[in-house]
């Protein structure tokens, strides 16, 4: 179906409200808008949304192989489509705006060529444009988009057509103005982002008075206020107190190609080479503190979008400008970009080896200098409306779990606004969610358990059943966390109506709730753990099936009953005490019998004196009862008692505990209370702003984020730490692909002088290798000059001296370079590669006084990684 109308009659606002309020029971829907001002109007975009949604449909995760390729999308249309059949779902492809597509030009290859001639698998295809341009060439005959039985025409509004003609009169003066108007217009046509009025003055080279003046006349039909490409997160952005930072749009994509027109292709590529001499400008001034937030932020898609990749590269790897970014904001900007360099080369073209390597060393020196921030920034942020932003928040925190929980939370705010990016999303949590259980202790076991589980469900959010459920399975253990996330998956699925899969994961937990009470009952070592957890799961199941609320009631309180008879000790208060907190809602009088069993018990056996314990009392009284009278403590609260009265009757059991905590202090100094307590209101301020956001409250959203930063520690002021251990092997391969030059750019993050000294030393081996004998010199000496600067003065000069006639005889008389000892033991080959290493800066060494700084260079330089034999740096 395709939705034809003519300009401002409300074709994107239509299928937005649709894709986002309205859409049907039982489909999948998938989209893109197409639109110059927002940079999507790109065939390489279309392919890069669409990719990622459909891989999403169809339950997994994007290949390399299949990023950004027309080729692949045929397959992944069908693949997708046929997924959603086996759902008993339907397969929608949404697109809007393809009279705006930027290759459908002549000779270009439009993005409604790629749109599926027949779809598959009951697919169904919605888009809508105006009548002309016309369908594009390269749409192969018998295309539905050349049927005109598809195309339903959209009345025109009249109140459209009233604010259409008077921002078109309005735009007709801006152009008439060449002084001021016209150059505004011109740089916003260009941009591609967002300019602020002192912005626009300084690149017309007028007045900012003329600008404001001229601002204030048009806003609101010609131009637009916006908060894109702003580098602050919350209301701080506007907190200036005046206009100067607030930046502009155009306000309508029929403003942007009445604008383009008029102007011509001259005067906007004018426009265009005076923003890349701006940004020049601040380049060279080595991007200072006053630097324009589009410089940092829009700037990047207008030069993503141009000719020449290598400016994008030199752009986003600066790493002044990445000090900036870091420095105004926090490194997620700087960390999102880096994945615009892999695409710079077109679709489907790995980046060269360079800029993989720039893009690897940046995201090393980016990651470290990520500031703590609470769980609910990046999912306010993406509540907000900035997705890009909130994603690149999310992928900040140093550990794998918090990065699949920021992930998982971005992505269920997704899911319930329908982006595009809400499947991608989800899956990301996954993957880091995965790695999180791989990498797991016995100290963050539980942790990595809750991440797992907050990214199972933002994947069944995202209809990814099959992947969420799979992941779900994945979590081992007995965590309070793993048994949430099971019944909060078990009540999503019911609302995506997946009800057999919801049932069987409540049998699942009972199945496992009856083993461990089993077991516990069986146990003689810890007889009350399973027991505890096995009412724990019962518990989390009535919560998520109140219908089976009756059966497992009953079930609780007779295995409570079981395990009390057959030993009743200390240690099982615990469970008495789990039973009554899990029975006092439905079932108060049998909870608070419970609760009063287990406390007379206590009373009984431990006021009576340490003589009238048993061995097992004994034993958990020393090691265990805190946890148990914890227990006990909460089961009396739930069953109703109150709090004076229940410490009351717990006081005289608390004295008796061994190495009582109350009058010490883990932190006498109080700061790290005083920190959790600052961290504790930053959390509940950015709660309280991603509540006002998802009320629609967006102004009092934005200043409670303000507070919650206000309370954190301040971006990190990098000052550049230990270069990555393999960067002298990346410099010895860099070298040995002719790319010398680009090592240096790459150490400039890097302050640490022994790590910039290991990766010259590698340099100057790689150049010997190469029989470029004067580089390699000139490497070694840069190496033993920057290793001075940490390093103990070297031996004396005759021991050196003497060390290279030696190295020098060595080489000549008993090691060539393929010599291998006949023991290839890792003991054996040590030294036979300390004397290779020697023998090759012996080589180097023209004269006895050039082999002091080589020498230096290898006392200081420490083992790198290797990649064959016995010299770390040889060609692989």
């Amino acid at each position: 179906m395709w939705w034809q109308a003519d300009a401002w009659a409300g074709k994107t606002a239509l299928l937005a409200w649709f894709a986002t309020r309205r859409l049907p029971a039982g489909v999948d829907a998938v989209h893109h808008f197409i639109a110059g001002r927002l940079g999507t109007n790109r065939r390489e975009d279309f392919l890069l949304a669409l990719g990622e949604q459909l891989a999403s449909v169809a339950g997994r995760k994007l290949r390399a192989s299949e990023r950004g390729r027309p080729e692949s999308l045929p397959a992944l249309f069908e693949e997708a489509a046929k997924a959603s059949a086996g759902r008993h779902r339907r397969l929608l492809l949404i697109v809007d705006g393809l009279d705006e597509d930027a290759d459908a030009a002549p000779g270009g290859k439009s993005i409604a060529a790629l749109l599926p001639k027949q779809p598959p698998y009951g697919m169904r295809v919605i888009v809508s444009g105006r009548a002309n341009p016309q369908v594009p060439h390269d749409v192969a005959d018998g295309h539905p988009l050349r049927d005109p039985g598809t195309v339903r025409r959209l009345a025109e509004s009249p109140a459209a057509r009233v604010i259409r003609d008077t921002a078109l009169r309005e735009l007709d003066a801006l152009l008439d103005d060449e002084r001021v108007g016209s150059p505004l217009l011109g740089l916003l046509v260009v941009a591609q982002g967002a300019l602020t009025g002192a912005d626009l003055a300084e690149l017309a080279e007028v007045r900012p008075h003329d600008v404001w003046k001229r601002l204030r006349s048009v806003v609101g039909r010609n131009m637009a206020p916006t908060d894109t490409d702003d580098l602050l997160l919350g209301a701080a952005r506007r907190a200036q107190g005046d206009a100067a930072g607030q930046t502009f749009v155009l306000a309508h994509e029929e403003l942007y190609r009445a604008a383009e027109q008029a102007l011509g292709t001259r005067e906007l590529a004018g426009r265009g080479a005076c923003l890349h001499a701006w940004a020049d400008e601040y380049r060279d001034r080595g991007w200072p503190e006053d630097t324009p937030n589009y410089l940092l932020t829009g700037y990047t898609r207008l030069v993503r979008h141009g000719p020449d990749a290598d400016r994008l590269a030199d752009l986003v790897l600066d790493p002044r400008r990445q000090l900036r970014l870091v420095q105004r904001s926090g490194p997620d900007v700087a960390l999102a970009d880096l994945a615009l360099v892999g695409r710079s080369a077109g679709a489907g073209t790995p980046p060269s080896l360079v800029t993989a390597a720039g893009v690897a060393m940046s995201r090393e020196w980016l990651l470290p200098h990520a500031r703590p921030l609470p769980r609910s920034v990046a999912r306010t942020v993406a509540r907000l409306g900035d997705v890009r932003r909130a994603r690149a928040l999310a992928g900040t925190p140093p550990r794998a779990s918090a990065k699949a929980v920021h992930f998982a939370d971005v992505a269920r705010v997704l899911a319930v606004t329908r982006h595009e990016e809400a499947g991608a999303t989800a899956r990301e949590a996954g993957e880091w969610a995965r790695t999180a259980l791989r990498q797991a202790g016995a100290e963050t076991e539980a942790e990595a358990q809750e991440a797992a589980g907050q990214a199972v469900l933002a994947l069944l959010a995202t209809n990814q059943v099959e992947a969420g459920l799979e992941l779900l399975r994945s979590i081992r253990g007995s965590s309070t966390a793993r048994y949430e996330a099971w019944a909060e998956a078990s009540r999503l699925l019911l609302t995506l109506n997946h009800p057999e899969s919801a049932a069987a994961l409540l049998d699942d937990l009972e199945e496992e709730a009856e083993d461990l009470a089993a077991e516990g009952l069986a146990s003689s070592e810890y007889p009350a753990d399973g027991s505890a957890v096995a009412i724990q799961i019962w518990e989390t199941v009535v919560g998520a099936a109140p219908g089976r609320a009756d059966r497992l009631h009953d079930r609780i309180r007779e295995h409570a009953r079981t395990v009390w008879e057959a030993e009743p000790t200390l240690e099982n208060i615990s469970v008495l005490a789990g039973a009554a907190s899990a029975l006092a809602p439905d079932r108060p009088e049998s909870a608070a019998s419970l609760a009063a069993l287990a406390h007379r018990y206590a009373d009984a056996v431990l006021l009576a004196g340490p003589e009238a314990l048993s061995p097992t009392d004994a034993f958990h009284l020393e090691f265990g009862f805190r946890h148990s009278l914890a227990c006990l403590a909460g089961a009396l609260a739930d069953t109703g008692m109150p709090e004076e009265q229940a410490g009351r009757l717990l006081e005289p059991l608390q004295l008796l505990l061994p190495g009582e905590l109350g009058d010490r202090s883990e932190h006498p100094d109080g700061e790290e209370e005083e920190d959790s307590g600052a961290e504790g209101g930053a959390e509940r301020l950015a709660d309280e702003a991603f509540g006002l956001a998802e009320r629609g409250n967006d102004r009092d959203a934005r200043s409670r984020l303000d507070e919650a930063l206000a309370l954190l520690p301040a971006a990190v002021q990098v000052q550049g730490g230990a270069a990555p251990r393999w960067m002298p092997a990346l410099a010895a391969a860099l070298v040995r692909l002719d790319a010398a030059d680009d090592v240096e750019p790459l150490l400039d993050p890097w302050q640490d002088p022994a790590g910039r000294a290991r990766a010259y030393a590698a340099m100057s081996l790689a150049h010997a290798d190469l029989d470029r004998l004067g580089e390699a010199r000139r490497c070694a000496h840069r190496a033993a000059q920057t290793a001075d600067e940490s390093a103990p003065q070297p031996a004396a000069p005759e021991a050196e001296r003497k060390w290279c006639d030696t190295a020098r005889a060595g080489r000549r008389e008993r090691w060539g370079p393929s010599w291998r000892p006949q023991d290839q033991s890792r003991a054996a080959t040590r030294p036979a590669g300390q004397c290779s290493r020697r023998s090759r800066y012996a080589r180097v060494g023209g004269r006895d006084e050039d082999c002091r700084p080589l020498v230096v260079t290898c006392l200081v330089s420490e083992p790198t990684p290797r990649v064959r034999g016995d010299d770390p740096f040889s060609a692989s």
